[in-house]
């Protein structure tokens, strides 16, 4: 086994982006070239499709030529490493770098070989606004190359073991689907009794106590403090987010000004920016910390069962309310009269109670299966770099 530099090994080509300002340039045609992004590589090993295609003028544009199927591409920008492969011919931008072999090596071993160094990447990323990879720098990656045949026989093993990992990776990826699938279809039937029990329909600012309205938090929160009072920003409304370790932090100057934003025990936050119709409990924990101008408070009534309204708020027919009342090109969100009016069918206090406790308890035991899910696909994808990684190295006996 040798060492080389990947130039040494394979012919590179940049790629380019057609002026988006000329509808010329690019068509919806089964003719045109497909021109492949990051987006169209990240959760595939082989590019068959693009999200768009160019025209022969805007080819022409760039001076490129489409390239063949089955060139590598590598992404350099952002998600760097990322590694496929063409299933047709093609061209990319010019975040990705395509790949050629040349005489004497093995497309198939040298795509792993790439993979292979992914992890040791960091060292060589250049950032103004996000991690950068050049040109240069991917030429001069160093790798290990055996003879061909060795070459062919590394990657007919990975192609194996790899597929049986990402079979597995499969499953468990449908697995926590059917799990989210089951626990709406139970959420949205108790929720939904009201359409046979005849339950009143009520806007959601009259299920919120009048002295605390819904209301959005601070306009400016400035840079995080180190000491300064917790906040929840509209990012910050999902699942296990809700921590102060993981929030920023406003100055106690900035935040007095907006008191009438603070959370309380048994509120609810409700991202009206970034993430919309996203709704978590407060915990215990952030009480008396703030929220952003792109969240939402939401104070129940004392009547008002605050696990039942959380779960209502989740349901089908009240997010489909809130996706209805979305506005904004770039910047999509929600305005607090809309999330007012958002209409909820309400059942007796007791029945609230007694859907609010089921559904909490149904949502925690989801969760924990949720989480054992995300924890055995991390251990699958590590296990899946560690195979790539001995077999180049030549850690692993692939004829074993």
């Amino acid at each position: 086994m040798r060492g080389a530099r990947l130039k040494d090994v394979a012919r590179l080509s940049a790629g380019g982006t057609p002026r988006v300002d000329n509808p010329g340039f690019w068509t919806e045609d089964e003719d045109g070239v497909p021109w492949v992004t990051i987006g169209d590589m990240s959760s595939t090993r082989i590019v068959y499709t693009t999200s768009r295609r160019v025209s022969e003028a805007g080819i022409a544009s760039l001076g490129l030529t489409p390239a063949p199927s089955g060139t590598i591409l590598y992404s350099m920008y952002a998600s760097v490493g990322l590694v496929a492969r063409l299933g047709t011919s093609a061209i990319w931008n010019q975040a990705i770098l395509g790949i050629t072999p040349r005489l004497g090596v093995c497309a198939r071993y040298l795509a792993y070989a790439l993979d292979a160094l992914r992890p040791t990447l960091g060292k060589y990323l250049r950032s103004n606004t996000q991690n950068n990879l050049n040109a240069d720098v991917v030429g001069n990656l160093a790798l290990n190359v055996p003879d061909e045949d060795e070459q062919r026989s590394i990657a007919e093993f990975l192609d194996a073991e790899t597929a049986r990992v990402d079979a597995l990776v499969g499953l468990r990826t449908r697995q926590e689907r059917l799990l989210t699938e089951r626990l709406t279809t139970t959420e949205n039937f108790e929720l939904n009794l009201g359409q046979e029990m005849d339950w009143a329909s009520r806007p959601l600012s009259r299920l919120c106590d009048p002295t605390r309205p819904i209301q959005y938090g601070i306009v400016l929160p400035g840079p995080d403090v180190d000491d300064g009072v917790l906040l929840v920003k509209g990012g910050d409304v999902k699942p296990g987010r809700l921590v102060p370790a993981l929030l920023s932090r406003t100055s106690r100057d900035i935040e007095s000004g907006y008191a009438r934003s603070r959370l309380q025990k048994r509120d609810l936050v409700f991202a009206i920016r970034g993430g919309v119709g996203e709704v978590e409990l407060v915990p215990e924990s952030l009480i008396g910390a703030n929220i952003t101008q792109d969240v939402a408070r939401i104070a129940p009534l004392p009547d008002v069962d605050e696990l039942w309204l959380l779960h209502a708020l989740r349901s089908t027919h009240v997010q489909s309310q809130a996706a209805s009342m979305v506005t904004g090109a770039t910047i999509k969100g929600i305005n607090i009269g809309d999330l007012r009016r958002l209409a909820i069918r309400v059942p007796p206090p007791d029945m609230q109670r007694g859907i609010g406790h089921e559904l909490g308890a149904r949502s925690a035991a989801y969760a924990r299966l949720s989480q054992a899910i995300h924890r055995q696909i991390a251990l699958l994808r590590e296990r899946r770099q560690a195979l790539i990684t001995a077999a180049v190295s030549g850690g692993v006996d692939v004829g074993g």
